[in-house]
């Protein structure tokens, strides 16, 4: 089964949100802030109500996004995905793995979202008040 294959709809929603996101800040490539404003797009998620439930704001979120992303001069022809991404989607995969689950959700790219090294999504974590721990715990 390929990693694509093992991903839940809720997740798949996720990226898609996260590469409008990308396209409309006309970064140029899917970061995973984009990934943490997709997880707040979609709201039926489990990620969607951790994050609903700890009050993390779209707009705030979004304005530190673009304020840290500034868009290209002209749009790019297509988007990819970071290598930052691709390397919070395969810890996605990793956390799945390690809980026993037999897919990656919405739940696990958060997980890898609060876990992640990625300094832009550290930094942003620490200007809306989100906390790795609390994350885990909800």
């Amino acid at each position: 089964m390929s990693r694509g294959e093992r991903f839940t709809q809720s997740a798949r929603e996720i990226m898609r949100a996260a590469q409008e996101e990308a396209v409309a800040s006309r970064t140029g490539s899917i970061e995973t802030p984009h990934m943490l404003l997709g997880c707040i797009r979609v709201r039926k998620s489990l990620a969607g109500h951790v994050l609903e439930d700890l009050k993390i704001d779209y707009d705030q979120v979004q304005r530190y996004v673009r304020a840290a992303h500034p868009a290209e001069p002209t749009p790019p022809a297509s988007y990819n995905l970071s290598r930052e991404t691709r390397s919070l989607l395969d810890s996605a995969v990793s956390i799945a793995r390690s809980r026993g689950d037999q897919h990656v959700g919405s739940e696990h790219i958060l997980l890898a979202i609060v876990k992640g090294d990625d300094k832009s999504i550290r930094y942003l974590m620490r200007q809306i008040n989100l906390e790795p721990e609390v994350v885990r715990n909800n």
